[in-house]
């Protein structure tokens, strides 16, 4: 996307915003770009109406529809912003010359002793054997069946849920299979470079390959257990499904089940989505686990397994191979497409076949003629004869029969115009892990890439002495025995990938080594200077992110090959940046790697913050301020000067030539020359700050710093203000030498009781609780300073000056003749003006308000806590130096406000803002990485720590021989857990009628009840503050819980409530607000019928027919009227 679209794509963006901010009274923090607009409770009419203010903002015709086509305010600016379907290319242009290239960008497994792509490729070229016995339970159960050994995945039980915004009741129910897909998923994108954003709304499919689900065999036929989350956990379809789901991916999503084919047949069926233009981008993969010990006594009464739990694939000796379980996934790109994005690659696939053995011996016999023609077609459509092919993964599930028959297939396709002497190496990854079955594929895929990527084949295991039915010596092929690499030749090497599934379907891919895997790095708009790195960590836990940054920082001092740019530049662009966060900065690995050591026990949440810009006034300047930041083309040299050729039209000598002066700082104490220079850094800091992504909520400006706010909400243009600021200047350099101004450490109220005796002195700015500017006649601030006890601290600010003052006074009517009618337009920020104290739009501002700036004290204090009191905590000085920063921290309250202060002070190096900007992205600020951000390119860097913990469902059998300590829920549990809510509810509703506090006993009833719905034990480990829809809350549960509070209270609760985002502690405060409501008008009616009663004829009739319970009720009132 260029510049531009990105730009209509926000100001898209920020427009919804601020409209269904207005229309629902909903915070605009809490408004999300991606979620549905039902979350916001918009209903048809109102999003009709929506479309028709839409037109006149896009300046298109809109058609009412529209939000059904896009249902969310991301999709809706996409569409407008970039055009084509979900605001993405309908098809990627990938240039005739490399249409059929497909490249491999990013993977992620799970395999036998492999948690990642790194120890996957470390065991394979050490030549290790991942075989292990069965673990734990399964041990026993799979030991009675005759099978101890298999290829295992270790805490296939464990599951991040959080990580993934799944509750821990729907995590339980679903197949491991889904979870570890998930995962690996997961890190296969991060692999790649792409983020969420990226992915969101991408025409990317999904080709999962699966075949079992021993998992949900019990599952599903447990009445009394299963539920929808057992439904949607044990189907295979949506484990493919489900990623399409979190990542809203829009391409086709499939489970593939050809048996231990499935993942290299979903491999080809990907390649084929992009080569149609289908998709614009695919992931692949399979997945197996081994949980049900009936397959595994199938599989040994057909004689397909081994007897010692070794897959002796070539070998005299084989017998079958050994089970195993795990998952691959692969992220596949047009090669084009990819060289365009600047991926890595690590390989290319060149072509793929599948095809069906039919009619052969036997439903699940081998078929060699079938093997040999699939590899035929995979070639052809390669484009390369068998005399190319330099490497071949087999199938090789280690069968007497099976291998001879694929190995002289093999052999039959390469011999053709091949030479004798011309060997093509042959081996199978069952050696070291056993047979994944749906998995197989891909774990073979993996494999041969990143056999390619390195430059070298890997030993196949158990081999002593060739099976006697293998032609070795009459084939041009050699099994490798030992590491065997390569260098560059004159062409690149070529391998092909086999996967047979035993009902007969055949898959090939034949695959390329990607010889130039690097891409020369962007250049980008970075002002940072280079030497200078930002390093950005995120995570969705404090406990991720520790481990991230602990990784991180192992990173940094094992791999001295990595460039800071590359690593950096990857932690920037590449990785989605999510809620938890820090950010460190070095000029060398050693300052990034101390930086990381000291943040891991210092992490803190980033909780949307709303961000408010303060700038500055007179009195911060010095000679130099900002030079370090005009050269070259960047944002701040480019407004600076804007403003230095609107200046000299009005003072005939340049801000620019003044700056430049060098040692004459002359100008600094002169009011029509420090007051422009001022303002033109300020304006020039916003410009900067906003190139790099940075957007303040609201606007703060002291004194002179007003302008600043007024032209960055857009109330004033730059002409104007700058017109302001020149006559402002002016007026006051004509008062110098008449008056002086003192800084006073004491609060408003004691120094107010002084002044009656000094008439020539005033109260000219508040600054903060005990930090109080006086200006006047120096004659008389002097006598008051000396009257000041001596414990008071007091800073001379000027002694030829009065700002604020009375001596001001004879300027305003000049300064509002000179200004004229000044056209100040309606915020696009809020203003939280100093002349004031409070929020002003900017409309019903005039030349007066500019008089009232100059001659009014400067309630900076009042400003300040007028935002804050609407959620405002966060806070960046724009200035030549932080003056106001320390006053914005004594305003805080309990250490809430989030402060990023920087210098421009000599000597600064252009360090001041980078190291602002990661505070700010701690902060939760979305930077604009490719303007601030490092030149680098895409390399693999630690991947996400998960924070796992148990979620499993044990069969029934295991509960019966009590192997598991963890038994259902009784239905004595449910009836005590019945009657504490019910208690509670009683105790919160006469607390309600009793008028005392309530909201602490909602906060909790509501804690336990969302923490039973979501399965989160104990309940106090629910955030009282974590929106609900990321701890898993979905449509299902709202709607229990909703009728579970309407039933419990009494009260109507919009569904909505319970999915737009809210919180535990809001939801509380809503239902809090409701039974106020409801308790208010029952009061107000029981008031009533007293009313009625005391002025009926006949009282006492009418007494005699109340009942006990309203005759006390009605005593009750008349004691609290005859009490207020």
């Amino acid at each position: 996307m260029d510049k531009g679209q990105d730009k209509r794509y926000k100001d898209i963006c920020n427009w919804f915003v601020q409209q269904i901010s207005a229309l629902k009274q909903i915070s605009q923090h809490e408004i999300k770009a991606e979620f549905p607009f039902s979350r916001y409770g918009l209903d048809s009419k109102e999003l009709v109406s929506l479309s028709g203010e839409l037109e006149s903002f896009v300046k298109r015709s809109v058609d009412p529809t529209l939000f059904w086509d896009y249902p969310s305010i991301q999709a809706v600016a996409r569409h407008f912003a970039f055009g084509g379907e979900n605001g993405h290319a309908a098809r990627d242009d990938c240039g005739a010359e490399q249409e059929d290239a497909i490249a491999v960008i990013g993977m992620g497994c799970r395999f036998p002793k492999s948690r990642s792509i790194d120890e996957y490729w470390h065991h394979l070229r050490s030549g290790e054997n991942c075989i292990t016995e069965m673990p734990g339970l399964r041990s026993s159960r799979f030991a009675q069946d005759g099978m101890h050994r298999a290829g295992i995945v270790e805490e296939i039980d464990l599951f991040d849920n959080e990580a993934f915004h799944l509750s821990p009741r729907e995590a339980e129910q679903m197949d491991p299979q889904q979870r570890m897909l998930l995962e690996v998923v997961w890190e296969a994108l991060e692999d790649a470079g792409l983020t969420n954003e990226a992915m969101n709304g991408s025409r990317t499919g999904v080709f999962v390959g699966i075949s079992s689900n021993d998992y949900g065999c019990g599952k599903l036929s447990d009445y009394e257990r299963s539920g929808i989350y057992t439904v949607t956990g044990n189907s295979n379809c949506i484990a493919a499904n489900r990623i399409s789901y979190i990542w809203n991916l829009r391409g086709p999503s499939m489970a593939v089940d050809t048996a231990c084919s499935s993942s290299l047949v979903a491999v080809h069926l990907a390649c084929q989505s992009l080569k149609t233009g289908e998709t614009n981008m695919a992931i692949a993969g399979g997945v197996n686990v081994i949980l049900n010990p009936a397959i595994s006594k199938a599989f040994r009464e057909a004689g397909m397994l081994s007897a010692d739990g070794r897959c002796k694939t070539f070998d005299s000796r084989a017998d079958g191979y050994v089970r195993g379980e795990g998952a691959g996934a692969v992220i596949l790109k047009p090669l084009a497409a990819a060289l365009r994005d600047r991926d890595r690659i690590y390989a290319v696939i060149r072509g793929s076949a599948i095809n069906q053995d039919g009619l052969s011996n036997g439903l699940t016999a081998p078929n060699g003629q079938a093997q040999e023609e699939v590899l035929q077609d995979a070639y052809r459509i390669a484009g390369l004869s068998g005399e190319e092919i330099d490497y071949i993964e087999a199938h090789g599930t280690g069968t007497a029969l099976g291998d001879p028959i694929e190995v002289q297939a093999i052999g039959r396709v390469l011999s053709r115009n091949r030479s004798a002497a011309s060997k093509c190496y042959i081996g199978s990854v069952k050696t070291n892990i056993g047979h994944l079955e749906a998995a197989a594929g891909i774990a073979g895929f993996i494999k041969t890439v990143l056999c390619l990527h390195y430059r070298e084949w890997v030993p196949n295991l158990n081999l002593e002495e060739i099976n006697p039915y293998i032609p070795l010596r009459d084939l041009p092929l050699q099994i490798v025995r030992d590491p065997v690499s390569w260098s560059s030749g004159s062409r690149p090497s070529v391998a092909g990938v086999s996967s047979f599934g035993f009902g007969g379907t055949n898959a090939h891919v034949v695959l390329q080594q990607y010889a130039t895997s690097l891409m020369p790095p962007a250049q980008t708009s970075q002002q940072a200077p280079p030497s200078l790195h930002i390093l950005p960590l995120s995570a969705n836990s404090h406990g991720s992110l520790t481990r991230l940054a602990a990784d991180m920082q192992r990173y940094l001092q094992e791999r001295a090959d990595a460039s800071l740019d590359d690593i950096c530049y990857t932690a920037q662009q590449r990785r989605t940046h999510r809620a938890w966060r820090a950010a460190v900065l070095g000029s060398n690995r050693e300052e990034l790697a101390l930086g990381l050591e000291r943040l891991t026990a210092t992490c803190a949440s980033a909780d949307p913050s709303n961000l408010v810009f303060v700038f500055s006034g007179q009195g911060n300047q010095w000679n130099g301020m900002g030079l370090q930041y005009l050269s070259g083309d960047n944002a701040f040299t480019r407004t600076f000067l804007e403003c230095d050729a609107i200046w000299s039209k009005y003072a005939g000598w340049s801000l620019w030539d003044e700056l430049h002066r060098g040692a004459d700082d002359a100008w600094a104490d002169r009011t029509d020359a420090a007051q422009p220079l001022v303002f033109a850094v300020q304006a020039s800091l916003l410009a900067l700050w906003r190139s790099w992504g940075i957007e303040p909520k609201a606007v703060i400006g002291h004194s002179l710093g007003e302008i600043s706010a007024h032209y960055a909400a857009g109330v004033l243009t730059l002409e104007d203000a700058m017109r302001i600021v020149y006559w402002r200047g002016t007026l006051m350099q004509s008062t110098k030498g008449q008056g002086a101004m003192v800084s006073i450490r004491m609060p408003l109220a004691d120094i107010e009781q002084r002044l009656g005796e000094y008439p020539g002195v005033g109260i000219s700015a508040v600054n903060g609780p005990s930090s109080v500017v006086v200006a006047g006649e120096a004659h008389e601030v002097e006598r008051l300073l000396r009257n000041l006890p001596d414990t008071v601290k007091t800073h001379f600010l000027s002694s030829s000056f009065a700002f604020h003052s009375h001596l001001m006074e004879p300027l305003c009517d000049r300064l509002q003749t000179e200004l004229g009618p000044v056209r100040h337009r309606l915020a696009r920020l809020r203003i939280y003006s100093t002349v004031t104290g409070r929020m002003e739009n900017g409309l019903r501002l005039g030349a007066e308000h500019w008089s009232d700036n100059m001659r009014k004290p400067v309630r900076f204090a009042d400003a300040l806590h007028a935002a804050m009191l609407d959620g405002y905590d966060a806070f960046v000085e724009l200035g030549p130096h932080p003056v106001l920063t320390q006053h914005v921290e004594e305003c805080g309250q309990d250490g809430e406000v989030k402060l990023a202060a920087f210098s421009m002070r000599r000597g600064d190096d252009g360090a001041c803002m980078p190291e602002a900007a990661a505070r700010l992205y701690r902060y939760g600020a979305d930077l604009d990485w490719n303007a601030v951000g490092s030149r680098g390119q895409c390399i693999a860097i630690p991947t996400y720590p998960w924070e796992k913990r148990r979620l499993w469902i044990d069969d029934p059998e295991a509960l019966e021989r009590g192997t598991i300590g963890a038994v259902p829920e009784s239905q004595t549990d449910r009836a005590r857990e019945s009657s504490r809510n019910a208690s509670s509810v009683q105790h919160i509703l006469q607390a309600v009628r009793d008028r005392v506090e309530t909201l602490p006993l909602l906060e909790e009833h509501l804690q336990g009840m969302f923490a039973s719905v979501l399965k989160i034990i104990p309940a106090s480990d629910l955030s009282l503050d974590r929106p609900l829809v990321m701890l898993g809350m979905d449509s299902i549960m709202a709607l229990q819980l909703k009728h579970a509070i309407e039933q419990q209270f009494q009260v109507s609760l919009p569904i909505v409530q319970l999915l737009e985002g809210i919180t535990t502690r809001q939801a509380a405060s809503k239902l809090h607000g409701i039974l106020l409501d409801a308790r208010d008008r029952q009061s107000n009616e029981e008031r009533s019928r007293i009313d009625d009663l005391l002025n009926s004829g006949d009282m006492e009739r009418d007494l005699g027919e109340l009942s006990d319970e309203d005759m006390e009720r009605l005593l009750l009132l008349l004691t609290q009227e005859k009490g207020s």
